[in-house]
């Protein structure tokens, strides 16, 4: 089997051939309102998964016409940073580092989730995404490219906030923060 027999063909409404991609590949889709990369798998010659739905590759090309959207391959990458919003409900900060990537997985709240480094400096940025997310199971979801500064900014805050929440936690005690009626019977207190 040649690779043209494992790629995925994109068309239009009309049945004419727009792109191919690899197996695996990701495609940029853009309607009026928001844009987001999925990843796709060959079915068959005629479907694809595409995030995590099946279309027959007439139906997918109806779908997007439908919404005044277009499909494209997604770009490379050539900033040394990047943050995608994964769905609804994570996000991921990547960053290149000299011997690879370093990766950060935040809550749609920006709390930390998960981290770590990615030993693979050969690697592009698409390529470092798609392997961190298949390591944390995250494959099938829509990736949505939002600013890193952004992202990293509301996470520093989040931080900042729950590490004030324990400093005050920690704070010290007197008698005025207890609650409740206290009593002293033989010099001990009771509540």
């Amino acid at each position: 089997m040649d690779e043209k027999e494992h790629s995925i063909r994109f068309i239009n409404s009309s049945y004419d051939t727009l792109f191919r991609i690899p197996d695996g590949g990701t495609v940029e889709v853009q309607f009026p309102d928001r844009k987001f990369s999925a990843k796709c798998e060959y079915i068959d010659d005629y479907h694809t998964l595409v995030g995590d739905s099946v279309f027959h590759i007439c139906e997918f090309a109806e779908m997007v016409e439908h919404q005044h959207g277009s499909v494209r391959p997604e770009p490379e990458i050539t900033a040394d940073q990047a943050a995608w919003q994964l769905g609804h409900r994570e996000y991921l900060a990547l960053q290149r580092t000299d011997s690879g990537f370093d990766y950060t997985i935040y809550s749609k709240n920006f709390a930390l989730m998960d981290g770590g480094q990615l030993d693979a400096p050969e690697l592009t940025m698409k390529q470092a995404r798609e392997q961190i997310l298949e390591m944390h199971g995250m494959v099938r979801r829509n990736r949505r490219a939002v600013p890193f500064d952004e992202v990293t900014e509301k996470a520093e805050a989040v931080q900042e906030s729950v590490l004030k929440q324990l400093q005050d936690l920690k704070g010290p005690r007197t008698k005025e923060t207890r609650s409740g009626k206290e009593k002293t019977h033989g010099g001990k207190e009771t509540r």
